[in-house]
């Protein structure tokens, strides 16, 4: 009987901090990877009339859900519907004149110009590259996703990183350094 008691006092203590955790982390537990990737993809921002930074700001909302699901569950119907997501997000990305792809369209502050802007970039390809760190850090999940999360790496090389860098937008002030803006624009 105490037995018992100890193991339901610890079902009810983990339930709780399950919880707790969802709440914080603001999963659900009632949903599926499949319906969040449905609900993210039919933001009516996200359509494809809508594209630039708005786009990424708005692409980027709700984009650990699949990651974090998986920590929760371990179950990696999370990580095959990030990898959707992902797929999708890339694939909205247009090609600029120096032949590097990035999510084009409006600039933020006046929609008479259009550009890539590098933060727009850089808030997707972080929520993409998280997936390519969990996959490169855990060899079980290596097996499954190691040319997925390869080709992210890839990806982000050159339409980040080297784009960017390109542009001139890496700024040293020893011993730091990091990106500054870019004010040329798309007509």
């Amino acid at each position: 009987k105490r037995n018992l008691s100890v193991l339901l006092s610890c079902i009810i203590a983990m339930m709780l901090v399950l919880s707790s955790s969802c709440k914080q982390s603001k999963i659900s537990l009632g949903t599926t990877p499949s319906a969040v990737y449905e609900k993210l993809v039919s933001n009516p921002v996200l359509q494809k009339s809508y594209t630039g930074e708005t786009f990424c700001w708005r692409a980027r909302v709700g984009m650990n859900q699949f990651i974090d699901n998986y920590e929760l569950t371990r179950d990696t119907e999370w990580l095959d519907a990030g990898v959707k997501y992902y797929d999708f997000l890339l694939g909205r990305r247009e090609i600029d004149p120096e032949g590097y792809k990035g999510w084009i369209g409006p600039y933020e502050y006046d929609d008479n110009y259009w550009q890539d802007a590098l933060v727009g970039d850089a808030v997707l390809f972080a929520g993409i590259l998280d997936f390519s760190v969990l996959v490169m850090e855990d060899d079980i999940l290596k097996g499954k996703y190691k040319d997925k999360a390869l080709s992210y790496v890839e990806t982000a090389k050159k339409d980040l990183v080297e784009k960017w860098d390109k542009r001139g937008c890496w700024y040293v002030d020893p011993p730091f350094g990091g990106y500054i803006g870019y004010s040329k624009f798309f007509m």
